[in-house]
């Protein structure tokens, strides 16, 4: 997974949605660190949201799945 650019997809998909970090946030159940920490994440970071998030994240931001597994 290219760490990089599913943060970047992040971003831009909660940017084009119009969604600020804490709403984000509140909607995925978890703190606005984790959605800053998701958008900022590097090829040298273990972290990545979990299946259970990329499916919610793929819900909220209409975004297919794969466009997250297949990074």
């Amino acid at each position: 997974m290219n760490a990089n650019t599913l943060g970047k997809i992040i971003y831009d998909g909660r940017e084009k949605q119009g969604i600020s970090k804490r709403e984000f946030a509140k909607l995925l159940g978890v703190s606005e660190r984790t959605i800053s920490y998701w958008e900022s994440i590097d090829i040298e970071n273990s972290r990545r949201p979990k299946l259970s998030h990329l499916i919610q994240l793929s819900i909220i931001l209409k975004i297919p799945i794969d466009m997250f597994i297949l990074l």
